[in-house]
């Protein structure tokens, strides 16, 4: 695995400073209260258009939010990996319990 570039790093650290993971019941919810639209402890993310669970999350320094996998999220609040390649075993994106998570790297297209 690659390192982390500074801006990664900022990310990696603003991410572990806002967001908690419960492994056992799968829920990821804020720690703190943001610009007055999300309470602390309230549910992160959502379900997009594709069946993808993401999050809405603003870089540090950014101006607007941007989405980003929720299990990638997880992955790296849980393992301290950034992992692009994380999916649910059982194929449900609603399902984020830690037994439930596995890492499926991608397999050449010619393969």
């Amino acid at each position: 695995m690659k390192p982390l570039n500074p801006k990664q790093r900022h990310l990696h650290s603003s991410i572990r400073n806002n967001l908690h993971y419960d492994p056992v019941s799968g829920d990821l919810t804020w720690l703190n209260d943001r610009n007055g639209a999300v309470v602390a402890g309230q549910k992160a993310g959502y379900i997009d258009f594709k069946g993808r669970y993401r999050v809405n999350y603003r870089h540090p320094g950014a101006q607007k939010s941007k989405p980003i996998s929720a299990l990638r999220v997880i992955w790296y609040l849980w393992f301290g990996e950034d992992r692009n390649d994380v999916r649910p075993r059982n194929g449900n994106p609603r399902d984020t319990r830690l037994v439930n998570l596995t890492v499926t790297p991608y397999l050449p297209k010619d393969a």
